[in-house]
């Protein structure tokens, strides 16, 4: 089975929007993380960006602040992990899932809380994954997409409450698949692309749009 997709990690560039409309949107060059990463997940709360997990087995907590363009190092992630959901909500840092050591896929959910600077286990996911995507919606968080060991895809989609540490079931992924991005725009979850059981010559365009209000799906 070929899952690795290798992106390294080792300089993180931010778009810049130029407030001049004449103008084009453009890349700049920021300073470069303390360590090589890749298959990680990142997530952003207070202005500072979080990136958990290395294929490489890299465990130390990167933490980049926008404003400052600088790095620094948190605690270690408790194992080595790759491929996991990142997303913050109510001021911590959650991780799910992810691969471990033969490619294992864990169910196992843990949140970072940065003024305690300490890493929490929380309710497991109801199945194991990785290299699903991750979405807020109302302070909810939903998971999708991801496979199993061995490679095969979920549909599964299911929704974590921070506040209760709690799952709930919602409509399932039309197209499972993995590798795949996730994002909420106007309260609405947006899933594109992926590959088919972590195989590259499998690669999707596919593009599927999830409304939480009525629990449906539209391609």
């Amino acid at each position: 089975m070929q899952m690795r997709s290798m992106v390294p990690v080792g300089v993180i560039a931010l778009i810049w929007l130029n407030p001049v409309a004449a103008q084009p949107a453009a890349w700049s060059a920021r300073n470069e993380a303390p360590e090589g990463r890749s298959e990680v997940g990142v997530a952003v709360l207070d202005e500072r960006a979080y990136v958990v997990g290395d294929y490489g087995g890299a465990t130390a907590l990167l933490i980049y602040d926008i404003a400052d363009d600088s790095w620094s190092v948190g605690p270690a992630f408790p194992y080595p992990v790759h491929h996991p959901a990142v997303a913050a909500a109510n001021g911590q840092v959650y991780v799910f899932g992810g691969y471990g050591e033969g490619w294992e896929a864990t169910d196992a959910v843990w949140s970072y809380d940065p003024a305690s600077s300490e890493w929490k286990p929380r309710t497991p996911m109801p199945m194991k994954r990785g290299a699903g995507g991750a979405a807020i919606v109302d302070g909810k968080i939903h998971l999708l997409g991801g496979s199993t060991t061995g490679g095969d895809n979920l549909e599964a989609h299911v929704v974590y409450d921070p506040v209760a540490d709690a799952w709930n079931e919602a409509a399932p992924l039309p197209t499972p698949r993995d590798h795949l991005g996730v994002s909420a725009v106007d309260g609405r979850i947006i899933a594109v692309g992926g590959r088919k059981a972590g195989d590259p010559s499998q690669n999707l365009s596919v593009t599927e749009i999830y409304n939480p209000r009525d629990d449906t799906w539209i391609e």
